[in-house]
């Protein structure tokens, strides 16, 4: 990754900031808990998400005053049958969002996150598909099952400088899925 990294700044500049959106989910029961099918979600969704944030926030890759936002997951607020990795995965993120805002702060970066709900993804629809999770009510948000531009628009607001005095918060964009 730090090949790369040094290829792109050297070709573009630094970077201002950045959006880790990397994310991977697997059902499976308690009873069918599968060990390393959890650990290479975490891997991805969580300890890819802090290696990322570690990686653009180090002077020589980023601008000072960065934004960072990373896509966590409703999941991280409610659960749904089967999923209790990816759940634990993206609330992982939300519990280490904080604490890190603390720290890179002080260098002048900035990090949150976005928890959107169901959202029409090729993710998503192979969960629905699979699990028939659609008819639990887990995905009957007020305002229906979102598109992913739904969600971009609070993505870009975090970005700019609009959002210069908000750091370490995650923003919920579910269409009243959590109001149910």
């Amino acid at each position: 990754m730090d090949d790369m990294l040094k290829n792109f700044v050297a070709t573009h500049g630094k970077f201002d900031g950045s959006v880790y959106a990397a994310g991977i989910t697997d059902e499976f029961s308690l009873r069918a808990f599968d060990d390393e099918k959890a650990h290479n979600i975490m891997d991805t969704n969580f300890f890819g998400a802090v290696s990322f944030l570690r990686k653009l926030t180090a002077a020589v890759y980023a601008n000072k005053g960065s934004a960072h936002v990373w896509i966590a997951s409703t999941a991280a607020h409610i659960g749904a049958k089967s999923l209790s990795a990816y759940s634990g995965s993206k609330g992982a993120m939300l519990a280490a969002l904080r604490p890190l805002a603390l720290e890179i702060g002080s260098k002048g970066h900035r990090i949150n996150a976005v928890s959107p709900g169901w959202v029409n993804t090729e993710m998503t629809q192979k969960v629905v598909d699979n699990s028939g999770i659609e008819r639990t009510g887990v995905t009957q948000a007020v305002l229906g099952i979102g598109q992913p531009d739904y969600v971009s628009g609070m993505i870009l607001f975090l970005l700019s400088d609009g959002a210069k005095w908000i750091t370490g918060t995650d923003v919920v964009v579910d269409g009243g899925l959590l109001a149910r």
